[in-house]
């Protein structure tokens, strides 16, 4: 990945979790991760599109517990 495609990654990731007010979606707790809603996997990506599995509406904050982030996989 490029520098430039990091700083793109990294200010949308700071975008979505102000979006969800820093809050795990799930459980409400402070948020620092991203979770996809439609799972990232090759099938899906192939199925939907890199794009669709990247979107900012197939993003959702999420804290750091797994089962948190499993909810929405």
């Amino acid at each position: 990945m490029k520098k430039r495609e990091k700083f793109e990654v990294a200010d949308q990731k700071q975008k979505i979790l102000g979006r969800d007010g820093y809050q795990c979606q799930h459980c409400g707790e402070p948020a620092r991760f991203l979770a996809h809603r439609i799972a990232q996997t090759k099938a899906n990506i192939a199925k939907y599109t890199e794009f669709i599995v990247h979107h900012p509406k197939n993003l959702v904050a999420v804290c750091e517990r797994p089962d948190c982030n499993d909810k929405f996989n």
